[in-house]
């Protein structure tokens, strides 16, 4: 067990909003006392948008090519349904269809490289949360969980936990444990906000104890669902209102089970949760608003003495 601090970095998922967290990253690392902190990390975990963006981070990308990088995902690697409100998208699931997702892993090959595996650096560990179909179990990749997952390849672990439900297929991954593929798709139905994920599996596996745990936790300027009770009884049951509602307050109540257990197990002086609202919620696949808006709110919580204050007393 470490006789000092575990640091750990969690970042949430949110489609297009993940820029909230390159920009942010940006930001901080540019001030001179705190920089590219997370290189000095023990453990960095991400979910779906927030796992495309853990793993740039782990290969050392820096956080203004991951802003890059990210807009290029939403542009070009997704098809342009998904970011017109996901009716196409929808309609797609209906039929057992959905889109491919080979743009999305070349770009994410490009910059990941082809043959990096989750074994080939130390430090920080890096852990990606997916969810598997075959036993709807929850899924983390990451030599933290196994070590033969040193061996997976960072692409496909990052596709598993983006591999978003109605918008593309499930997504095989080899399971070193069992030898044989098993299937998987996005992450954020259990752990948009991964920061609990990372506690017990750092716990558990005797990295750490609860007294020498630090997390810094990023969301992606999304807000907690919300509808009145009329408003849910006017809905439709199988229409896109009724699908939408049920994926976003499932992925909405996991995040806030998340947050309330880590919250319980730590002192507030070792959680540092960042995010940020807008007066319009930005929606995960309005690519255009989140380049418009995300920038400004990253650089705004950035500037905040009382966040870069807690943040420095993380890592010190």
């Amino acid at each position: 067990m470490s006789k000092h601090p575990f640091r750990v970095l969690s970042l949430n998922g949110g489609g297009a909003r993940a820029l909230f967290q390159a920009h942010f990253l940006n930001c901080v690392s540019k001030l001179p006392e705190i920089g590219r902190f997370w290189e000095d990390f023990d453990l960095i975990i991400g979910t779906s948008a927030g796992a495309i963006v853990a793993g740039a981070l782990w290969i050392k990308e820096p956080p203004e090519v991951i802003a890059d990088l990210f807009e290029n995902v939403s542009k070009d690697a997704f098809p342009q349904a998904l970011w017109n409100g996901l009716r196409i998208t929808l309609r797609l699931a209906a039929t057992g269809t959905s889109f491919s997702n080979s743009s999305l892993k070349k770009l994410l090959t490009q910059v990941y490289g082809a043959d990096t595996t989750l074994g080939d650096f130390a430090k920080p560990i890096l852990a990606i949360t997916a969810t598997e179909i075959e036993n709807s179990r929850i899924r983390v990749f990451s030599p933290i969980t196994q070590s033969a997952d040193r061996q997976l390849k960072l692409v496909d672990v990052v596709m598993a936990s983006a591999a978003l439900p109605g918008v593309f297929s499930d997504y095989p991954v080899f399971d070193p444990e069992s030898n044989r593929p098993r299937h998987y798709i996005d992450g954020c139905l259990w752990g948009n906000a991964p920061l609990l994920a990372a506690t017990a599996l750092s716990l558990k596996n005797g990295k750490t104890s609860l007294s020498d745990l630090r997390v810094v936790s990023i969301g992606t300027a999304g807000q907690p669902y919300s509808m009145t009770s009329h408003q849910y009884r006017q809905i439709t049951v199988n229409s896109a209102p009724f699908f939408h509602c049920l994926f976003d307050m499932a992925s909405s109540t996991a995040e806030r089970v998340s947050f309330a257990v880590v919250d319980c197990l730590l002192d507030p002086s070792r959680v540092l949760h960042v995010d940020g609202a807008l007066d319009k919620i930005i929606k995960a696949w309005e690519i255009e608003a989140a380049r418009r808006e995300l920038p400004r709110l990253a650089e705004s919580c950035a500037r905040s003495p009382d966040i870069v204050s807690k943040l420095r007393s993380i890592i010190a």
